[in-house]
């Protein structure tokens, strides 16, 4: 006789019911990229954040802070296959002509042309323009799976990695809920395109990036920024 609960002869070992497999999530991380197209890799399972690794030059930041006070920005959503021509069009027509001006507006004819080839969007909502406020300014996710962001003057996105977040307070928490340690809130310096993974699907739950606009309007300050999502 077979003790209680052992095998059965002629017969293997019992396996785990409905054959359940628990799959460990890989470790999200931040990549940073030395070109636009290289920004592709945020399509990769275990990265939420890619930007473009560089530093403006002195004359890119004069540049900017020259436009920033009578800058005028544009929203529109437009077929993705026009974005890219209406972007470079704004700039030509409302910045002063210059080689850093036609630069600028090249870069983001391009950046755009590269976001609606990784997201294969039909439509892409494009957002260029100054802010005054703390229009976000509780850490979260967004609710898009994929967004292109960059500030060109002023304060860069502040970010954390997953290791310093409490995922569990970002709906009902506050920012000091959801930050486990102030001192180590990252940021995207001015002029580090970056896309940003978000968490629209299923497949993305908890896997978007945890950021935040910085705190400017207590200071006055001002920022350019240029956004991209898909519609």
């Amino acid at each position: 006789m077979r003790a209680p609960g052992g095998p059965t002869r002629g017969h293997s070992k019992l396996q785990p019911m409905f054959g359940y497999t628990f799959l460990k999530r890989p470790v999200l991380r931040a990549r940073a990229v030395q070109e636009v197209e290289a920004l592709k890799c945020i399509t990769q399972p275990d990265v939420h954040l890619a930007y473009l690794d560089r530093i403006q030059t002195a004359a890119e930041r004069q540049f900017f802070a020259a436009l920033l006070p009578s800058f005028r920005g544009f929203q529109s959503t437009v077929a993705a296959s026009e974005a890219p021509a209406l972007v470079a069009s704004h700039v030509a027509t409302h910045v002063p002509a210059s080689a850093l001006a036609h630069a600028w507006a090249q870069e983001l004819a391009r950046a755009t042309h590269t976001f609606a080839a990784i997201t294969h969007a039909q439509r892409l909502q494009i957002i260029l323009k100054r802010v005054e406020d703390d229009a976000c300014r509780k850490f979260h996710t967004d609710r898009y799976d994929l967004r292109m962001f960059c500030t060109y003057v002023g304060k860069g996105t502040e970010w954390l990695e997953e290791q310093h977040v409490n995922r569990s307070a970002l709906v009902a928490g506050t920012n000091d809920q959801i930050v486990k340690d102030w001192s180590k809130v990252r940021h995207i310096e001015a002029g580090q395109l970056a896309i940003f993974q978000g968490e629209a699907s299923a497949q993305n739950r908890n896997k978007g990036i945890v950021h935040r606009s910085p705190p400017i309007e207590r200071e006055g300050g001002m920022r350019i920024i240029f956004r991209v999502d898909p519609v």
